[in-house]
């Protein structure tokens, strides 16, 4: 039979632009060993999105990070790093808010720590870090 090819042609192949559901955590910066950037505020946080016309399909700029809906946001302090606020944006409500805890505490990270948090899929995520370092690393997973 010449001239078979069991190979199907280039169009065919579909390759996924999303995370999808990951077991090993993703950074949220796109790099692996990248810090994420301070936002000093929520309104802050809200700027960039303002900036962005269509946000569900832009990509946000430095200091607000897409989430890919995964569950769970791993976050790890280096040397004396903290987080005192995560915030959170859902694209269904276009709105910034605080991300806190059952009580409605503030998650924080102290130095020299890890958390993992569940963020229950939130689009958008910020931080505000107690000092202006680049030792809070990031990341999401689905498990």
């Amino acid at each position: 039979m010449a001239g078979f090819n069991n190979a199907p042609p280039t169009s065919e192949f579909h390759r996924h632009s999303s995370w999808g559901r990951t077991r090993r955590p993703k950074s949220i910066t796109g790099a692996d060993a990248t810090a994420v950037v301070d936002v000093n505020s929520l309104a802050a946080a809200k700027a960039i999105t303002d900036a962005i016309a269509t946000a569900s399909k832009a990509k946000p700029s430095s200091g607000v990070y897409s989430t890919e809906n995964q569950r769970f946001l791993h976050l790890i302090s280096v040397d004396d790093a903290q987080v005192s606020n995560i915030w959170v944006y859902h694209y269904a409500s276009g709105r910034w808010s605080e991300l806190v805890t059952a009580a409605g505490a503030s998650i924080a990270l102290a130095a020299n720590t890890t958390k993992i948090v569940e963020i229950a899929g939130a689009d958008l995520i910020a931080f505000n870090l107690v000092t202006d370092t680049t030792s809070v690393f990031a990341a999401c997973s689905t498990f």
